[in-house]
């Protein structure tokens, strides 16, 4: 398997996965689970030949923590068919990884601006003083209805 996602290299590593076992293991399937997987993966074409970005790739797909989590729940579970257990645990992983992206990227829609995405702060007049000092202030409403005041003087 390691060796497809090598030579693949999915973007996504649980579709990829059940793909690679229901080609695989068709015969050992029940009907109907050799179906083709519903989510998709696309090679990845930006990760550059070398040791250290291969395994930044590894890592960002989670292949690691994915295999871990697999090779336990198999020690765990002792299934008598090994290939239906591995398929049934990747495509519920697949599953919560796609509720876990929509998830985010429900709570970023909704998540209020950061301050680089805001308006920047307004800048009043220099008021000049007493001696040639010069107060500017500077003011902003942030997200939450609070109003922040920031002066300066300068010579």
């Amino acid at each position: 398997m390691i060796k497809s996602v090598a030579k693949a290299k999915p973007d996504k590593f649980e579709p990829f996965t059940v793909q690679w076992l229901r080609e695989r293991y068709t015969k050992e399937l029940p009907r109907g689970m050799a179906e083709p997987p519903a989510d998709s993966w696309v090679m990845r074409t930006d990760v550059p030949p070398t040791e250290s970005a291969f395994t930044d790739y590894l890592l960002e797909i989670r292949l690691p923590i994915l295999l871990q989590r697999a090779v336990e729940a198999a020690l765990l579970m002792k299934p008598d068919n090994v290939p239906v257990f591995l398929l049934d645990f990747f495509t519920q992983s697949a599953e919560e990884a796609v509720k876990a992206e929509a998830l985010l990227r429900e709570r970023a829609v909704s998540m209020p601006p950061t301050p680089s995405s805001r308006k920047p702060k307004a800048t009043g007049p220099k008021q000049k003083l007493e001696g040639g000092t010069a107060l500017t202030l500077s003011y902003e409403v942030g997200d939450d209805g609070k109003l922040s005041v920031d002066f300066s003087l300068t010579n």
